[in-house]
């Protein structure tokens, strides 16, 4: 054989070899990220599972909303607005209370609208 030859079939070899070991390479990591992956889509879900037992064990609250606190929802979004606008959906957030700031600040906002006693009234 030529040395021509020889030099061309060992660069071959070694081209094949590189791109095998890259090819392998490529391979592992993507069936690394695939675990990681379903890894966390079972995360996930387990997650959603838990938060729907949560929900489903909690007290069921009135979902109904009257007319008079719909009517006040919407006037105070006009108030915001100031434009055309349509309340689509309104949404009770779960498990909220009131702080004892918003509870303090009612209490005096509440006082302070005392209507005065009619005169001759005891």
């Amino acid at each position: 054989m030529s040395p021509d030859l020889q030099t061309a079939l060992s660069i071959s070899a070694v081209g094949l070899v590189a791109v095998f070991s890259v090819l392998s390479l490529v391979a592992l990591v993507v069936k690394a990220l695939t675990a990681i992956d379903g890894r966390l889509a079972r995360a996930e879900v387990a997650a959603a599972q838990s938060a729907a037992l949560v929900t489903a064990s909690a007290p069921a609250q009135d979902t109904e909303l009257d007319d008079l606190t719909l009517v006040l929802i919407t006037a105070a979004c006009a108030t915001v607005v100031q434009g055309r606008f349509r309340v689509r959906q309104i949404t009770r957030v779960a498990g909220s209370r009131p702080s004892s700031w918003t509870r303090d600040g009612r209490a005096v906002l509440h006082g302070s609208h005392v209507l005065p006693k009619p005169k001759g009234a005891q």
